[in-house]
Formats: structure tokens, sequence, C-alpha cells
């Protein structure tokens, strides 16, 4: 693997507001195509493109890709063998499927591996999912040729087995490498697919896999209609009676779903006034206008209710329970260092006036100086 081709470009940023400075430049990191070395036709190269701490195990995962190729290749060798073998006779067929698998297995699953490797360089959690989806069925596919079902080009356990019992021991002892290949090759992958979901669970999960297919598939809508306005608008006008149909159609269902759920909450109103306890309710009579709505009515005795009603019970209570005569408040007495208010002064008592001695002087007569 060539390492990574970094040189600095100047590409302007910013410019700053004062004349004759010098704008800010940029580093533009260029990755030049390196696999495979033969004829470059992709980026791979773990140590610039994979975080540091997943690159033991990006590693790992390029290795288990070159040795499944190898179980393939190997199963294919074992299936020759065993045609060439008085054990193979009559197995065309599978030596047809192990052909296939040899051809087509290393590109299926390299295709896998590039998901993976995709997904950890840009950190995406879509093509992590993806990838989780295809090396299931990649371990699957491992299990089946482990079992070694001998028509359908799969040298395992089944295979050996018959292969020793017929006495076909070069075919026997080729196709027990092959099963042991295809035993290491499951273990491999199902020990790393754990390790694989650790870390697509801390990219965020199913979540994160969710809006990373929204935003990938708005952007490929958007790329198609982008690019091919004038077909998108002939489709349009080609079809604008079937997409309004479809649209009133949409409409009419959004209106009755609208009704739907009213009807719902107006049942689910009635039935909780029906569940609360009802309440009498209490009427007030008015008196009618010009009347004294205390006079006792016609008829009747004006004497006030309240000279009618009934003695109250403590008024006719026995002496014994009605409780004793509170004491008077006491009162502070003078002390000797306080002297005792005086009198208060009053006028002194007059002598009534005396009797006149004129002989003129009538009873209620007036004075002598008028």
């Amino acid at each position: 693997m060539q390492p990574a081709n970094m040189y600095a470009q100047p590409q302007p940023s910013s410019w700053p507001d004062q004349p004759g400075a010098t704008p800010n430049v940029q580093p533009v990191v260029v990755r030049e195509k390196n696999f495979p070395p033969c004829r470059p036709v992709m980026r791979h190269d773990i140590s610039q493109d994979i975080p540091p701490d997943a690159q033991a195990f990006m590693f790992r995962m390029f290795l288990g890709w070159w040795a499944h190729i190898i179980c393939l290749e190997w199963n294919f060798i074992s299936m020759m063998i065993s045609l060439f073998s008085a054990y193979g006779t009559g197995i065309i067929f599978a030596i047809f499927y192990s052909v296939a698998s040899a051809i087509l297995g290393p590109a299926i699953s390299f295709v896998v591996y590039w998901l993976l490797y995709s997904g950890m360089s840009n950190q995406s959690a879509f093509k992590m999912a993806i990838w989780m989806g295809l090396f299931v069925l990649r371990c699957l596919a491992e299990l089946w040729f482990f079992i070694g079902i001998p028509q359908y080009g799969c040298s395992g356990i089944y295979w050996m087995a018959e292969a020793f019992s017929a006495g076909a021991m070069s075919a026997g002892f080729v196709v027990m490498m092959s099963t042991i290949f295809w035993f290491l090759m499951l273990i491999f992958d199902v020990l790393h697919f754990v390790l694989a979901r650790r870390y697509y669970a801390r990219l965020g999960g199913m979540a994160a896999a969710r809006q990373g297919a929204a935003q990938l598939t708005g952007r490929g809508i958007r790329h198609v209609v982008v690019n091919n306005k004038e077909m998108v608008q002939q489709v349009v006008v080609e079809n604008r009676e079937v997409i309004t149909q479809s649209a009133f159609a949409v409409a009419q269902q959004q209106v009755a779903m609208h009704q739907q759920q009213q009807q719902l909450q107006q049942q689910q109103q009635q039935q909780q006034l029906q569940q609360q306890p009802q309440q009498q309710p209490s009427y007030v009579v008015a008196a009618p206008a010009g009347t004294n709505p205390f006079a006792a009515p016609a008829g009747s005795s004006p004497t006030p209710a309240f000279a009618t009603a009934p003695t109250p019970a403590f008024a006719t209570a026995p002496t014994s329970a009605v409780a004793a005569p509170l004491a008077p408040y006491p009162t502070a007495a003078p002390t000797a260092f306080q002297p005792a208010p005086a009198p208060y002064p009053t006028a002194a008592p007059t002598a009534p006036p005396a009797a006149s001695t004129n002989p003129f002087d009538e009873p209620g007569a007036a004075p002598a100086f008028l």
C-alpha cells in the first residue's frame, strides 16, 4: 500500500479587508488511487483512511477477505481432486457450482469488505448496517460449505465422511483440509462480527443508520430531479391527470382520517361526562317586583319568626350544668412608693342669696336698678 500523496494547494478561503494582505491558505489533501497495485482503480489505505482505534480491526478484516478467497479456491481444488478419483463420479453439477463460487465468490466477498471499509472511513452507520446484513449472509454461506453437501459443490464434514468411508483417502484428506479452513473461517467471522457491532453502536446504531438513509435518499432524488428537469417536466405534463387524481385521493383520505379523529374525541368526551356523578341544580325563586320579601303571607299572624323560634338547649339546661360566674378581673393594689391620686378639685359651695328687704319688691318683680 502506497502512502497518501499530500500537498498544499492555495485555495482562497477568506480575504481580509486590508488591501495588500495575503489570503488564508488551506491545505487540500489529494489521495490517489492505489488498489489493486497492478491497475489502481480505487483508494485503499488503512493507515490514512481509517480511525486509529479501528485500524487493527480493519487490517484483520482485510486478511479475512484473503482467507475467504483461499477457502473458496481450496474448495474448488478439492472438487477437482474428487472428480479425478474413483469417488468423484457423478458430481459434474457440484463441480459447476464450485467453479461459479471460485470465480464470483472473491468479487462478492470484496463488495462486502468494501462496504465495511467505506463505512469506517466515512463514519457512516448506514453503510455499516448494510455490511452487517450482507456479512450475516456470508457467515451462513460459510456454515453451508462447512456442512459440505456434495451436490451443491461444498466440501465439508458430510463429504469428508463419505470420502473416507468409500476408501478415497486422497480426496478425503483434501476435503478434510477444506473442512478445517471453513471451520476456522466461520469462527473468525463470527468473532469479528461481534466487534464490528460494538463499533456500529458507537456510531449511533439504528437511529444514525435511518438518518443516513434519509439523507442519502433525499440527495439522490434531488440529484435526479436537477439533472433531468426536462424529463421530469414532460412526465408531469403527460401524467397530470393521474397525479391530480392521486393527490385528490390522498386529500380525501386525510379528511376522512381527520373526521374519524374528531368523532373519537367526541365519543371520549361523552363517556367522561357519563362517568362523572350528576349534581342536581339549585334554583332561587325571586320575589315579584314591588313586594316585600320579608312580609308575612296573607291570613297569617304577623308574629316574626324569631318570636316562635324554639328555645335553645342551653336555656333549659339544669342548674348543675351551668358554669359558675367568673371572678372579677384582679386589679393591682397601689404600692407604698406611689402616692395616691389627689381628688378632683371642686368649687366651694356658695351661700344662697339673701332675701330682699325692699318693701316694694314683689315676688317675681324685676330688680330695682331696672
